[in-house]
């Protein structure tokens, strides 16, 4: 699920939040080679559109610069030391929500794609010769983040509490790997690509669960992606007891249910809000209000 697009910074509290700034764009770098930095700090700095306002070297520093400065756009490096990219991300939606982040890695594969819009980035960009091209798809990223797109599905999960999210998450990290290594308990099984999908929402999760004694989390996707999810995690809920304990795993403990019935609220709510999911959601809800 791509994090939620909530616009660009303009400087007024009361501004749309899908509507581009009237000035330059702030941007912050993040980046550990100080060397990658400088050439991101040049080649924007040549273009009247960008402002560069503040660089970091680390995503803990990272999540401080987009506190402080609530730049329009942060390049975010993925791997980095104290603290990678996309593990920064949700907390930095947090404290900057307005900030839209594009996630700059040397290798833009599938998984790093996903976990990194699951987090809350607008695009992910590969690291190569910066010049123009890079710098119009920066513009071309902006560009999609502030147009109104009323074709996704928002998901918001919060306010809960951030220890029940983390007992949740473990356990259910658990039950991920048991189904991952055995298929066959699953009629067609689940995509790896799902699987995949589902651990990185896990890991930023984890993130967000560790930031604060509050779990909040929003995130938008296209429709039919958010369909296969669902319906894939609703094989997986599908699952009895008895086949999660052949399994060596069991449902989440008590002391994890406020962050289940936070997730399931809002994946309902988001489903409810669309009328191309409106019928899932009501399967779901029938399936989880008979569970609970």
């Amino acid at each position: 699920m791509a994090g939620k697009r909530d616009g660009g910074a303009n400087g007024d509290d009361d501004a749309d939040d899908a509507s581009p700034p009237n000035r330059r764009v702030k941007v912050a770098i993040v980046d550990d080679q100080p060397d990658v930095r400088l050439l991101l700090r040049l080649t924007l700095s040549r273009d009247k559109r960008f402002d560069v306002v503040g660089e970091a070297t680390n995503g803990e520093e990272a999540i401080a610069l987009a506190a402080a400065a609530q730049p329009d756009l942060l390049i975010l490096d993925r791997q980095m030391p104290v603290m990678g990219g996309v593990e920064a991300l949700p907390v930095i939606k947090q404290r900057s929500p307005k900030t839209a982040v594009v996630l700059y890695t040397a290798t833009a594969d599938a998984g790093t794609y996903q976990a990194a819009l699951a987090a809350g980035a607008v695009e992910v960009l590969e690291k190569r010769s910066v010049g123009p091209s890079f710098v119009d798809d920066l513009a071309s990223a902006l560009a999609s983040h502030w147009a109104p797109d009323n074709a996704d599905v928002e998901i918001k999960v919060g306010p809960v509490s951030a220890a029940a999210a983390r007992v949740w998450i473990e356990n259910t990290s658990g039950i991920l790997a048991a189904v991952r290594a055995h298929p066959e308990v699953i009629d067609g099984g689940i995509p790896d690509d799902v699987i995949e999908l589902f651990q990185n929402f896990i890991e930023s999760w984890r993130a967000v669960a560790v930031s604060d004694k509050e779990f909040h989390w929003t995130a938008r996707a296209d429709a039919a992606v958010v369909q296969r999810l669902v319906e894939n995690w609703a094989a997986i809920d599908s699952l009895s007891d008895e086949t999660l304990e052949s399994l060596g795993v069991h449902w989440s403990p008590p002391e994890g249910e406020p962050f289940f019935h936070a997730l399931t609220a809002g994946v309902l709510t988001g489903l409810e809000a669309r009328e191309e999911t409106r019928q899932l959601a009501a399967a779901l809800e029938t399936r989880w209000s008979a569970s609970a």
